[in-house]
């Protein structure tokens, strides 16, 4: 298989057998899935009957008010008193993630993205310009549908930070930092031909 690079007519470059990798699709939702988990919080927070204020002392005598008796008026049986199985802020969601599984799930995305030219290789030429309607004109002459988001995956250049920061359906990310998450969220894969050979190396793959 290989993939055309964008802006140099007549030149691609040849993607590795080893990149084309399949797992089931129960496998990929299982791996997204997890990292959905891992990335929640919870916000939610209730406070027990030893958080809430008051209560210092007995509401009145455990006899003779024909009353029930009351130690507290913290009691969960209270108005105002603590919540015995409410939410806490402290709960853990997080979910371990087989690292050769995640790894194989992020090279059939990878592959699958390649497989539908969804794949942009580009030059290894830096981008001069920082302000975003010289970036917006430079992807319209790339084979790109309009409206679609975009994942960047490219160095840390400062000048193409300032040109992509407040398009908001474009996302940079270093290609040792590139997860299932983005791949499976982002329309498109747009890298340099540089960063797509090191994507490459990254599993472990000779070209």
């Amino acid at each position: 298989m290989k993939i055309k690079i964008a802006d140099k007519k007549d030149k691609s470059i040849e993607v590795p057998k080893a990149l084309e990798v399949s797992v089931s699709p129960k496998a990929i939702a299982q791996v997204i899935l997890a990292m959905q988990a891992n990335q929640r919080r919870s916000h939610a927070h209730t406070k027990t009957r030893g958080e809430v204020s008051g209560g210092g002392r007995k509401p009145w005598r455990q006899k003779g008010t024909g009353r029930a008796r009351a130690g507290s008026n913290r009691s969960p049986v209270w108005v105002g008193g603590g919540i015995t199985f409410g939410p806490r802020n402290n709960r853990n969601w997080s979910q371990k993630i087989n690292k050769k599984l995640n790894e194989r799930v992020l090279l059939t995305l990878i592959s699958k993205k390649i497989e539908d030219k969804k794949v942009i290789v580009l030059s290894d030429k830096k981008f001069s310009s920082h302000k975003t309607k010289d970036f917006i004109q430079y992807l319209s002459h790339l084979p790109i549908a309009e409206g679609s988001t975009i994942l960047m995956v490219w160095d840390d250049d400062p000048k193409l930070y300032l040109a992509v920061r407040n398009l908001p359906y474009l996302k940079l990310v270093n290609v040792q930092n590139l997860n299932c998450m983005d791949v499976a969220n982002f329309d498109y894969l747009v890298i340099n031909q540089n960063f797509f050979n090191q994507l490459i190396s990254r599993f472990g793959i000779k070209k």
